[in-house]
């Protein structure tokens, strides 16, 4: 391997059905899904091999699940089996690892630069990580090594439900040339159709487009996706665990304001912005925290804490306002306004693009789509896609409208 391809992307596909799987070894043998009985509009969280099979998907409702394969054995959701099983594999990673992304789940990625004296080859070390963590804690963890995150990425997604692969350094573009087009991190399923569309199904055709010619396909975005269908990313491993960081931004107003109206236009450019970043990596949050800065240098912070994870810009927007509430106790003129979006764990309820797709599963879209919670999904999808290809500002609030000038900060 290259000296260079040393990030290690770290994935348990259904990672909860897994776990479950390891608690009581009599579900090795038959279909399951996880899930709460009895709960209103209850949805099914994960899913077996067998059951994914059958044609039973992450996110669809219990009722239909179990009117699709009778017979389906539907197993609580243990979260404190999932947290130590997590844990379990934080620390086999953290043993090789100076740098460790733990995303939940089961999910991580690793920088394993400058620990080849200490290991050996990056390739042994990644072997020896999958292996330890198939050992240890009894899951089977799909592996990808390469130069950077998106590479590695892709690889795990090319390789599902499990398996190894390693990317040379240099070798990205032509590993990436005739992988699925899905598989590229950004393409979600509103880009993905306008793909579809235009008949582009492998990542090397997106590569293969000018600059000028990605632009007037995707917008704005399309440089930096063919850019990823290049092999080409600059993001790096960021440490610690995924439930203590954040998205953020803060923005600063030209002239200092008093009035409402002001305050909250500048508040939906936050969720709005944050809220697209939010939704981008497939993630939900169960903080929403703001501060506001007053003109006399005193700040004001407030924060909702949700029971649930959210990540709908209409229900980001209600929580914010409750944190703004809390925050804004002074009447005194504010000078900057800030927003930030904690407590992240994975979006568990979305379809999963890179799974076998099973029978039928287009046929539950089309009953699903008369589900109220699903048309504000898919209004949202249809507003990040205006927003993606024209522009933050292509589709707002008109509350957004009524303001101060500001400025990023």
């Amino acid at each position: 391997m290259s000296p260079g391809a040393s990030i290690i992307h770290l994935n348990v596909v259904s990672f909860m059905a897994a776990v479950e799987a390891l608690r009581d070894p009599e579900l090795r043998e038959r279909p399951f899904a996880v899930g709460s009985p009895g709960a209103a509009r209850g949805r099914i969280l994960d899913v077996s091999r067998l059951a994914l099979r059958e044609g039973v998907a992450p996110g669809m409702p219990i009722a239909e699940a179990e009117r699709r394969l009778p017979g389906l054995r539907l197993v609580r959701p243990s979260p404190d089996a999932y947290r130590r099983a997590n844990r379990e594999m934080e620390v086999i990673c953290a043993r090789y690892a100076p740098l460790l992304e733990n995303s939940g789940g089961g999910h991580f990625f690793l920088d394993l630069d400058g620990t080849r004296g200490l290991f050996g080859e990056y390739i042994d070390q990644a072997v020896h990580i999958r292996r330890e963590v198939a050992e240890i804690v009894g899951l089977d963890a799909t592996t990808a090594l390469a130069s950077n995150k998106l590479v590695a990425k892709v690889g795990t997604r090319s390789l599902r439900p499990d398996g190894f692969v390693a990317v040379r350094e240099g070798d990205e573009e032509a590993f990436l040339c005739h992988q699925d087009v899905r598989f590229l991190p950004g393409v979600g399923p509103a880009i993905g159709r306008i793909l579809s569309v235009t008949g582009i199904s492998e990542i090397g055709e997106l590569a293969a487009f000018s600059d000028a010619e990605i632009t007037g396909l995707l917008g704005h975005r399309g440089p930096e996706l063919r850019a990823g269908a290049l092999g080409i990313d600059g993001s790096r491993v960021e440490q610690g665990d995924l439930a203590r960081r954040s998205v953020a931004a803060r923005l600063r107003f030209d002239n200092d304001v008093l009035d409402e109206a002001s305050i909250l236009a500048a508040l939906v450019t936050l969720v709005e912005g944050c809220g697209l970043e939010l939704r981008r990596s497939r993630l939900q949050c169960r903080v929403v925290a703001v501060e506001l800065g007053y003109s006399d240098n005193i700040a004001g912070r407030g924060a909702a804490r949700l029971p649930r994870p959210i990540a709908l810009d209409g229900e980001l927007l209600s929580s914010a306002r409750m944190a703004l509430s809390r925050a804004h106790d002074r009447r005194v003129r504010v000078a900057s306004l800030a927003l930030a979006l904690g407590g992240l764990e994975p979006a568990s309820l979305q379809l999963d693009l890179f799974t076998p797709d099973p029978a039928g599963r287009e046929a539950f879209r089309n009953r699903e789509s008369r589900n109220g919670s699903t048309r504000l999904d898919r209004l949202q999808a249809a507003v990040d896609a205006a927003r993606e290809r024209f522009g933050a500002k292509a589709v707002t609030r008109c509350a957004a409208l009524a303001s101060e000038a500001w400025h990023d900060v």
